[in-house]
């Protein structure tokens, strides 16, 4: 009897796909022949997976758990723990934030600053960044695995507002530097707290950064 259609077609497919699959079922009566997966459902799995390790089988999602869930969540809490502790094997945690504030000046904060019409037209002069929390952590594959986290930081920051908007508001965030610039404008400075999300991308086998990304927080 050939096994259930509907699952063995979505099966086939994931792994033309180049999906990793995991079939948990105890319906041995459609899927097996004694102990053995079906003859022609192996078939077609060895046709369309080059490897064993892209198809695995499972009696519960109990036994799926213990074998395949845990042992990777165990990997991504011990690359957790070691980034945030800064003892990730060759990863320096110093040395990311040392790109991050090498790279802040490039950042483009115009539109956060209040009465900058031209939001081009400011400068970074000072800042304080560190380490925020980890958004999440995955593993891609067998060997890469995903960091998502942020840096904290305060940007000082000097630009020009129009004198009319400068002493129009009653209220402003900022603090005026030269009321005197000239005709037209008055140089203002103001202390910015943002969040820069930062990603990582990791090889656990060869203990190295693939990739380092990051970008001012929406």
């Amino acid at each position: 009897m050939m096994p259930n259609l509907r699952y063995r077609v979505s099966i086939i497919q994931c792994l033309k796909d180049g999906d990793q699959v995991y079939f948990i079922t105890n319906n041995s009566k459609d899927f097996f022949e004694g102990n053995e997966l079906h003859g022609d459902l192996k078939k077609e799995i060895k046709a369309h997976s080059e490897t064993n390790d892209r198809f695995g089988i499972f009696n519960d999602v109990k036994s799926f758990f213990t074998a395949i869930v845990h042992p990777k969540l165990e990997i991504i809490d011990s690359i957790k723990d070691k980034f945030i502790s800064n003892t990730l094997d060759g990863i320096d945690t110093n040395q990311l934030l040392k790109q991050v504030e090498d790279g802040v000046e490039n950042l483009d904060i115009g539109n956060l600053l209040p009465d900058n019409n031209d939001h081009s037209s400011y400068q970074i002069i000072g800042h304080s960044i560190e380490l925020g929390e980890i958004d999440d952590v995955w593993l891609l594959d067998d060997s890469d695995c995903y960091i998502n986290y942020f840096y904290e930081c305060t940007l000082n920051v000097e630009y020009f507002v129009d004198k009319f908007e400068a002493y129009g508001n009653e209220f402003t965030e900022y603090a005026i530097v030269d009321d005197d610039w000239n005709d037209h404008v008055v140089l203002v400075s103001i202390s910015l707290e943002v969040k820069i999300a930062a990603s990582l991308i990791y090889n656990t086998i060869e203990k190295t950064e693939v990739q380092f990304e990051f970008e001012l927080s929406p």
